[in-house]
């Protein structure tokens, strides 16, 4: 085995015989809670990610030398460069015959099943003519005859490999993507093109060009599989034999995301390449290790902009006191930054304003205190480092957003106070180690009117809403709007494409790019930093959003670039560590230990938000005792969480008797049982009327996950689309996620396994908001202390603890109540909506609300524009025609006279004067019902209603959502609709009277003065009028914006 300092060196794919023993290696470098010096922090971190990288390529070494041990590949020779292709792929002389007489090829087993990955042998002709020869390779390696110069202790189970192909083939069967008879090159990149009969000077001198030209170097595969195989910064082992012997071998990265059309991919050697040991043409083997972009990204990182010339709170992060030993921490070439450390403003001013938005926003005493750290970081001399603990629900995004405008009211002041010019450069940069934690602090930036920030990556990953405001990472402008076209081309909601199409119209104009270097926040991912946009621009602030669940050095990428002064850090060293896949950590205190960790054991202090606003109190008591020592609080209380279904449990566990654990062939584990269940549960709520977005499923294994996918699609009878609004995920994939309902599947029957784990259960337990409903055999569980504790809980509930099968059968007989009921009176079926469920869940930010989101796509349905003065909490009425009275009816029988909303003019629907007509223009009006008289409904409630001159209809009708308008259509001559005042609610057109313009409905009044701007805001019921979707009224826009469209 390779010893611990070759682990932490250069990167190496180590020797056969160093990698025969099987025991797992693990990272053992030892990450100090404070460093003596930057070049110490430096090499600490390094070695961390170089560690973790040579002990990928040790575990690939190792599989790939196993598998070729159990290979002969003596009479393997190796096709000359150019030569016939079927003399690669052609069967070798000691490949059974087929039924033809013809050597037959080996092929791989793709197939899930017991025999996945297992060769054999099968008719190497085309399809048509293939005969039904079949036989396994191993079976035929132990039946075929000993040959005198084998071994019979080495040699009798080899399965004998005589080509590229069936090398290949076979080395895949252990997960080694192996390309055999590579040709490797290194040329100039200029191609001018042949000189023909140029004169002699001119070839000389296009000889010297490319001489002094930078080589680069290309290695041509021998096959191309599909594009997302390949990706930027992959690792290649290249060597010149099979045995991939280090002498022979060198280490390195691709340079762009793929094969060209000539199968061609520029390699740039990490180690290990001497040009003097390699032919500038040559044919050689390579093995398609991993993708390396965040490590090597990391790498670079650290080695380049990791000093504190250019990163001036570097010495705050290596010492709590760094003032103490400047020189040990700087070094002789340290010169301090020229930019001042705090804001030129009073100190009387800075409070003041922190108390306005606290009052402002409504936080609580946790996020004040926040906030006041934060405004002594940037306007006095506090630590430039401030640590926000934020527990589940906590609202750590809306604080966020709240900060930001803060911080920008700040920023402006100052630059008003500022006399000599010397300051003006105060940006906050919001980073995060994704797509959706960046974007949720947007849309809450979004939602409280603050829209001067531009969003830097890729356009596809981007939030809907938040891409009007966004810049492409590349600077191809043809590539952005080749992208957003192909969106509106998908599956996208009628909101989404008019952020799309605003998009479009932004980037055509190039707004956004020219604000770039111009407003005050932007927001990008931990791995879109080095996007060539913004690497010139700095940022003294950096807002650093779950940093709980990235490695320090992945922290360090957006404030290392970016000339940090004052840093926040936001996230829960309680929940899920960042995930380090490939190798494990012999401690605590390796790469799985983040920066917010560490500072917190050097002395910063957290600020712990304590109130949670998302869980039900009985759910949020399980994580407050088992993992937060009773410290938290709840900012809502039961009534604020009411069942979504009539007995349906706040907190159960469903115990399954009959469970029983599997293996699939990955490692990972599934039980069909329990997955049944899951899949009951699902098809029992959507049948009742629960929306597929109110419902969460997690689990603790992949393997489950694809279990109950495949049981929901056959056995659910609503269509995909629906099925794929429920999130079905391991706990890693739902961590800052949330659903009213969460359906916890635990697997395991046998043995805890990994979710014996605190960070992991934390998580698990805590994305619900109405119901957990934890499903798992009880017996097993109880015997674990962690699991113990939680049916525990469960059983102090009436309800707690149900018996899978007696629960199934009560459910099945009410499904089959419900299902007879509708059938006796299909007219009469209420139509299930969560609108009291909303109107509570408003209710939960009077103080401050959360910003946690079910998820990206759920926030559309939420931001849209509305008419000013209008209510967004109204629902639609339904109002029936009297065709004797000619009269509009209530619900409630009371016919309605008119029409109004506070104190605008009624529309009056009493019968006009003879010489009174409604003419023919046919009017679309949106208004609101308010109490004029007594017989006029008590409660505002939004109205649409259609006139059309042609016909009269006795009964409303239905245009999506299921909303109701009411059908005047003609009126006969006789029979008038009283003096409608429509003089402001239309517009004059060219080809008739009166013509409404699209798209534009405001309140009805009686003066054109009177009419509110139309020009910047829509009502929202132009979303009930307009759209063909069949969701529940409750999903009306209720966010105003106002120019955001």
């Amino acid at each position: 085995m390779m010893s611990n300092i070759g682990m932490r060196g250069d990167l190496n794919f180590p020797a056969a015989d160093t990698v025969h023993s099987g025991s797992v290696r693990q990272r053992e470098i030892v990450i100090p809670v404070s460093f003596p010096s930057v070049s110490s922090y430096k090499q600490i971190m390094t070695e961390a990610v170089k560690e973790h990288l040579n002990i990928l390529l040790l575990e690939l070494s190792h599989r790939y030398h196993s598998t070729m041990e159990k290979a002969d590949i003596t009479s393997y020779t190796k096709t000359h460069h150019g030569g016939n292709p079927s003399e690669r792929t052609g069967g070798g002389g000691g490949n059974p015959p087929c039924k033809h007489g013809q050597p037959a090829k080996m092929v791989c087993v793709k197939k899930d099943g017991p025999n996945k990955g297992r060769m054999f042998y099968a008719c190497n002709n085309q399809r048509e003519n293939q005969c039904k020869f079949f036989v396994w390779a191993d079976q035929h390696a132990a039946q075929a005859p000993q040959t005198s110069t084998q071994q019979p202790s080495q040699s009798r189970a080899k399965i004998a490999l005589h080509n590229a192909e069936s090398i290949e083939q076979f080395a895949r069967t252990n997960q080694v993507h192996l390309y055999c008879e590579c040709q490797l090159s290194r040329r100039g990149s200029l191609n001018e093109g042949p000189l023909g009969s140029a004169p002699a000077w001119i070839k000389k001198y296009r000889a010297q060009r490319v001489n002094n030209t930078t080589k680069k170097m290309y290695i041509k595969l021998d096959r191309k599989e599909h594009s997302s195989t390949y990706a930027k910064d992959d690792l290649w082992i290249i060597t010149q034999d099979l045995t991939f012997d280090p002498s022979s071998s060198f280490v390195a990265k691709s340079m762009f995301h793929g094969p060209s059309s000539t199968s061609e991919i520029e390699i740039e050697p990490l180690t290990g390449y001497s040009p003097s040991n390699w032919s500038t043409d040559g044919s050689v083997y390579g093995i398609l290790a991993c993708n390396a972009s965040s490590e090597l990204t990391c790498l670079g990182n650290l080695q380049e902009y990791v000093n504190p010339r250019t990163f001036p709170i570097l010495p705050h992060l290596i010492s709590c006191e760094p003032e103490r030993n400047p020189s040990s921490l700087h070094g002789p070439a340290f010169v301090k930054p020229s930019r001042s450390r705090c804001l030129n403003l009073p100190a009387s001013l800075i409070i003041e304003l922190v108390e306005d938005t606290i009052r402002l926003y409504h936080l609580n005493p946790d996020q004040s205190s926040a906030l006041h750290q934060v405004a002594g970081m940037v306007g006095g001399d506090d630590p430039p480092v401030t640590l926000i603990h934020g527990v589940f629900g906590a609202g750590k995004s809306y604080l966020l957003a709240v900060m930001v405008l803060f911080l920008v009211k700040l920023f402006k002041l100052s630059e008003e106070s500022e006399t000599t010019g010397q300051e003006g450069g105060w940006k906050v940069l919001i980073a995060s180690t994704t797509n959706v934690a960046v974007d949720r602090i947007l849309l809450g930036l979004l939602e409280l009117g603050f829209e001067d920030f531009i969003r830097v990556g890729s356009l596809r990953k981007i939030a809907k809403p938040v891409l009007p405001y966004s810049v492409h990472a590349s600077d191809k402008e043809n590539q952005e709007m080749k992208e957003l076209q192909e969106m509106l081309k998908g599956d996208l909601t009628v909101n989404e494409k008019q952020f799309v199409r605003k998009s479009i119209e932004r980037h055509r104009l190039g707004k956004n790019k020219e604000m770039l270097s111009q407003v005050k926040v932007i927001g990008v991912t931990c791995a879109a930093c080095s996007f060539p946009c913004i690497k010139n621009l700095t940022f003294p602030v950096v807002l650093l959003d779950e940093c709980s669940q990235m490695t320090e050095p992945s922290s360090l990428l957006p404030m290392a670039r970016f000339g940090c002064e004052k840093l926040v850090l936001v996230g829960d060293p309680h929940q899920l560590d960042p995930t380090i896949q490939g190798s494990e950590s012999a401690h605590k205190s390796g790469l799985e230990q983040t920066l917010f960790d560490r500072l917190s054991l050097m002395g910063y202090d957290p600020i712990m938000l304590r109130t949670q606003y998302r869980c039900h109190p009985c759910i949020s008591s399980l994580a407050n005792t088992l993992f937060y020592d009773g410290q938290l609080l709840d900012g809502v209380i039961e009534e604020d969480r009411p069942p979504l279904l009539p007995n349906l449990p706040t907190l159960c566990f469903f115990n399954i008797s009959h469970g029983r654990e599997m293996s699939a062939r990955d490692g990972s584990y599934f039980n069909d049982p329990e997955a049944s269940f899951v899949v009951f549960l699902i098809s029992s709520m959507m049948e009742m009327g629960i929306s597929p977005s109110d419902v969460g499923v997690i689990t603790l294994y992949k393997a489950q996950v694809s279990r109950i996918r495949m049981l929901l699609q056959t056995a659910s009878t609503q269509n995909s689309s629906e099925l794929k609004a429920i999130q079905i995920s391991t706990v890693d994939a739902f961590q800052g996620g949330e659903k009213s309902i969460i359906i916890l599947s635990c697997v395991r029957t046998q043995r805890v396994g990994f979710i014996d784990s605190d960070k992991r259960t934390n998580v698990a337990l805590t994305r619900s908001k109405n119901h957990l409903l934890i499903v798992g055999g009880m017996k097993m569980l109880s015997d674990n202390q962690l699991w113990g504790e939680i049916v525990h809980k469960c059983q102090e509930r009436s309800d707690g603890i149900q018996d899978s099968k007696a629960f199934q059968k009560q459910w099945e007989e009410r499904l089959r109540e419900l299902k007879q009921d509708a059938d006796l009176e299909p007219a009469e079926r209420p139509r299930r909506t969560r609108g009291k469920r909303r109107k509570l869940e408003r209710s939960e930010r009077e103080h401050s609300p959360a910003m946690s989101l079910d998820s990206i796509d759920d926030f559309v349905s939420s931001v849209s524009p509305s008419v000013s003065g209008i209510s967004n909490a109204c629902k639609p009425a339904v109002l029936e025609m009297d065709c004797s009275k000619n009269t509009l009816l209530h619900p409630t029988g009371s016919p309605i006279s008119s029409i109004g909303y506070d104190d605008l003019p009624c529309i009056d629907l009493s019968t006009p004067p003879e010489d009174e007509r409604l003419s023919n223009a046919r009017l679309k009006m949106d208004c609101m019902a308010s109490p004029r008289s007594r017989e006029v409904v008590s409660a505002t409630i939004p109205v649409a209603f259609q006139v059309d001159n042609t016909t009269y209809s006795p009964h409303p009708y239905s245009e999506g959502h299921d909303l109701p308008l009411v059908n005047l259509d003609t009126v006969p001559k006789d029979k008038d609709i009283g003096d409608a005042k429509r003089g402001a609610n239309h517009e004059e057109s060219s080809d008739s009277e009166g013509v409404v313009s699209q798209g534009r409905r405001v309140p009805v009044v009686q003066e054109p003065s009177e009419m509110p701007d139309a020009s910047i805001s829509y009502s929202p019921l132009e979303h009930v009028v307009d759209s063909d979707s069949e969701e529940s009224d409750e999903d009306l826009p209720n966010f105003n914006i106002g120019n955001i469209l």
